[in-house]
């Protein structure tokens, strides 16, 4: 959930105003945005959008949901050059196998992770 791809306030605004804050301030900003789901532009128009704004926006274009999606990016991160930080949302679980590998020491060992919480399960289903 980005601004962007989807059209929205919460979890997907703070993400986006906190890419362009790093970017703005020299950091390198990589977004990943796995799925093939957009609201708006085809997810290729997003990369340019998101390349004008000096953050890289990448996409597995995957309809996977839920653990299947996870895993999906758990296997994309690890085949990147290392990232000082990982900055996920607690939406849907997408950085749990990536959280589960570092935490069992596979993977992700000189990098912070970091879960951006939003939505209790609790106030998700009232």
């Amino acid at each position: 959930d980005i601004v962007g791809p989807i059209v929205n306030g919460g979890i997907g605004t703070a993400l986006l105003a906190f890419a362009e804050l790093m970017a703005s301030s020299g950091a390198d900003v990589t977004v990943m945005y796995p799925s093939d789901y957009s609201e708006t532009l085809p997810i290729t128009a997003h990369i340019e959008l998101f390349r004008n704004k000096g953050i890289s926006f990448e996409s597995l274009f995957a309809s996977e949901t839920g653990k299947e999606l996870s895993y999906l990016v758990y296997q994309w991160l690890r085949k990147q050059d290392p990232f000082d930080v990982i900055h996920y949302h607690d939406w849907q679980g997408l950085g749990y196998w990536t959280a589960v590998a570092k935490h069992q020491g596979l993977a992700f060992h000189d990098t912070t992770l970091v879960c951006q919480v939003h939505g209790q399960t609790y106030w998700h289903m009232h």
